[in-house]
């Protein structure tokens, strides 16, 4: 709407058709968004209360399981304690259900910085080099140039970005494998950084490729591995909040390589 003392703008009288018809939009509009902006509110705050309300008997659960198994209660036989590594290994998969669950929303205000691309893939390696070792496989940092123009993104969504791809690839990977990230300048042209990671798990159908970023989807040959199908739906959100975008390149039984695309650092894009 033009400022009402601006000279270079023409005056609309307050009784124009054109003019009343957008203020009533603009107003519109507002109303639309606060009602956009309760709506998403609402949401995350039933989601935190599912949360809470799983996490806490999980909690109470977990404990006795300790205390049995210290024999608090009395002495156990051997197969009562087989039995209750079960049941902690069953709570421990709930746990982890519950958190990423709590982890699913991803907040569309979060900061941004210059910063390296590079630098969060050497640190979401570090995380996940605990979990690809006692999954007997091997993660390389490979064709990660040391000059790679910086990004405009927030460090710790980017980590989890990583993160994700990482945990799914080791989920996926038979023992002995190697997983692979790399990260590329996609050039002058199209201004961004391209990050990927490679495995050699059981690959993903064609027909599925789409398919795979929509939350909870998962592919009927991956059913009988834990997760929630949430963890590629969070890495698309992120990336795209970040102005990248996400893809995929595999085949049955031939692996796969999920990467994404984040643009230059604003000051690099002048």
């Amino acid at each position: 709407m033009p400022a009402p003392n601006d000279p270079n703008q023409p005056d609309f009288p307050a009784d124009d058709p054109v003019y009343r018809a957008l203020v009533q939009h603009i107003k519109n509009l507002e109303v639309a968004y606060q009602e956009l902006h309760a709506a998403g509110e609402q949401k995350q705050k039933q989601l935190e209360e599912v949360v809470h309300d799983l996490r806490a008997p999980l909690s109470f659960i977990t404990a006795y399981i300790d205390m049995l198994a210290n024999d608090e209660f009395g002495p156990l036989s051997g197969e009562q304690k087989q039995i209750l590594l079960v049941v902690h290994k069953k709570a421990q998969q709930m746990s982890g259900l519950v958190k990423s669950l709590s982890d699913a929303e991803v907040a569309p205000d979060f900061s941004r910085e210059v910063m390296s691309l590079a630098g969060a893939a050497r640190t979401a390696v570090q995380s996940a080099g605990a979990a690809a070792e006692e999954a007997g496989l091997l993660l390389i940092i490979m064709n990660v140039p040391d000059d790679l123009p910086d990004v405009w993104a927030n460090p710790n969504q980017i980590c989890r970005v990583f993160e994700n791809l990482l945990s799914n690839a080791i989920k996926f990977s038979p023992p002995g494998g190697e997983i692979v990230v790399s990260i590329c300048d996609l050039g002058p042209e199209e201004k961004a950084l391209r990050a990927s990671v490679r495995d050699h798990g059981i690959g993903i159908p064609a027909i599925h490729h789409d398919d795979i970023w929509k939350r909870f989807f998962r592919v009927e040959n991956d059913l009988k591995y834990e997760g929630t199908g949430l963890g590629l739906s969070i890495v698309r959100e992120i990336v795209e909040m970040h102005g990248g975008k996400v893809g995929v390149e595999s085949a049955p039984g031939a692996g796969s390589t999920f990467y994404f695309t984040l643009p230059y650092a604003p000051n690099l894009l002048e």
